[in-house]
């Protein structure tokens, strides 16, 4: 088996990034070949029998596109050519998914947003034309699923939202909906990849708590079944995120298009450890719909398109190269969100880092350098104490960690100061009402994982069981004392 053949097709983005000693430099750079015309949300995957990359459709302004492109690697030291393959087969759509089958050799299309709307057609890309697929059961018409191919299963399998049967596999014949649980997705804010050294489908998506807990859950499946993984580690952002399978270091990477602070940051997830590490940020600019894919012929993560805030449709293409650095790793970036009572107790925040000789640090709020004394000790260090006696200091706290090869930015925790029993977030008079009751009694039947980043643990207890009677009757009081 060659080295190809050991990815598996992605559906929206794929890189590599090393966890190894690195010489210093930039792992970003620009390619200067013409392609595609500018657009958003189209759709991508890995040809990885003829070594291509294969880009259809998307959105260029408010006019859907139906091209085909492909990329084709120079050589393993990156760079590469785009090249127009077709203007015919499915009709122009954006959100569709698409996923290489490497059995049969084909790139599967599902689905999308056309003029008339969302559709349900399933077409197949050889390489050399598109052939509408006639399945004998089809899932029905959606746009913005998620898709990748199973190797072990050898099917693509189709994330849909749980009203339109949630998970499907595609065997190239017919869809197949699957009994049992799935991931929540959300369009822009949920992901996908096969993790082939575990062999495990991995989605990350929104998880639903209460207005201060919501955040991104990473959940996983084995064989035919959807597990719970993690929760918390890293927040929801204005753009969505990406992820997929580096099968060179054996592991699954996330590409945050725009985290917390304008910042492009790329992750490591370790299925095994559970855990998130930062190995690069500071890439191109940040840009919402924009397509990814993991070059193995070029060892290299391409990025095309995208549209970044209050700007036009992009059609720049960037590379991403794992054997250099510009910065200290982040092996842990401590919590993603948080919660404080105004005139409460104290809270932390925490980076962990590796690098090059010594390392400084420096904590920021909503961009702005932080100085020790008042409400914040620690800006200098690893880590920061924060304690709010303003909604002032509510915001984005991020942190700049240097190194001798630059600076590496550690993404940002989404701090939320606010009167505690006012869960609803109201600003109406009267603040407090039978909603907050309610907004509370919803949160605590959530459940919780993390007890300091859990709003209806009101008690902010550590030891198992994290939620009960106690947390009632705290409630109860500090919605007694009311908001002032």
């Amino acid at each position: 088996m060659n080295r190809s053949q050991l990815i598996p097709l992605l559906t929206i983005c794929g890189l590599a990034a090393s966890a190894l000693a690195q010489p210093c430099g930039t792992p970003w750079s620009q390619s200067p070949s013409a392609g595609p015309s500018a657009r958003r949300h189209h759709a991508v995957a890995y040809d990885s029998a003829r070594g291509k990359v294969v880009l259809f459709g998307g959105l260029s302004g408010n006019t859907n596109i139906g091209d085909t492109w492909e990329w084709t690697a120079t050589d393993l030291n990156g760079g590469g050519s785009w090249q127009l393959r077709s203007t015919t087969g499915p009709s122009p759509r954006d959100h569709c998914g698409l996923a290489y089958d490497s059995v049969r050799q084909k790139t599967v299309l599902f689905g999308g947003l056309t003029s008339p709307g969302s559709s349900n057609e399933t077409w197949e890309w050889d390489g050399a034309s598109w052939t509408q697929s006639q399945p004998i059961s089809s899932p029905p018409a959606m746009d913005a699923s998620l898709m990748a191919y199973d190797p072990v299963r050898q099917r693509v399998v189709l994330v849909g939202t749980p009203q339109l049967g949630a998970t499907w596999e595609y065997d190239g014949a017919t869809w197949t909906v699957q009994a049992g649980s799935a991931p929540q997705i959300a369009p822009g804010y949920s992901s996908i990849a096969y993790d082939t050294a575990r062999s495990r489908m991995v989605v990350t998506a929104l998880t639903f708590g209460s207005a201060y807990t919501t955040s991104i859950g990473v959940f996983e499946r084995a064989a035919t079944t959807w597990s719970f993984a993690e929760i918390g580690t890293y927040n929801l952002t204005s753009t969505g995120a990406s992820a997929a399978y580096d099968p060179v270091r054996g592991r699954v990477v996330f590409v945050d298009n725009q985290a917390y602070g304008g910042q492009t940051t790329v992750w490591v997830w370790n299925g095994t450890t559970r855990t998130w590490t930062v190995v690069a940020s500071g890439g191109p600019p940040p840009a919402e719909g924009r397509a990814c894919v993991y070059d193995v012929a070029g060892a290299q993560l391409l990025i095309f398109g995208g549209r970044p805030p209050g700007g036009s449709d992009l059609n720049q293409t960037w590379l991403f190269r794992s054997d250099s650095r510009n910065g200290p790793t982040i092996t842990n970036p401590g919590r993603r969100s948080m919660f404080l009572p105004l005139g409460g107790s104290s809270g932390t925040m925490s980076v962990a880092a590796t690098g090059s000789g010594s390392l400084s640090y420096q904590w920021r709020l909503n961009g702005v350098d932080l100085s020790d004394g008042g409400s914040f000790s620690g800006v200098h260090t690893p880590t920061l104490t924060v304690n709010p006696n303003d909604v002032v200091y509510a915001g984005d706290y991020d942190a700049l960690v240097t190194d001798s090869c630059g600076t590496t930015f550690r993404p940002a925790t989404r701090l939320t100061v606010n009167c505690y029993p006012n869960c609803t977030g109201s600003t109406n008079i009267p603040v407090l009402t039978a909603e907050d009751f309610q907004c509370f009694l919803n949160a605590y039947a959530t459940g919780c994982l993390d007890p300091l980043n859990c709003y209806a643990n009101c008690d902010r207890s550590t030891a198992p069981p994290f939620l009960n009677v106690n947390d009632f009757q705290c409630f109860f009081n500090q919605y007694a004392i009311g908001c002032h």
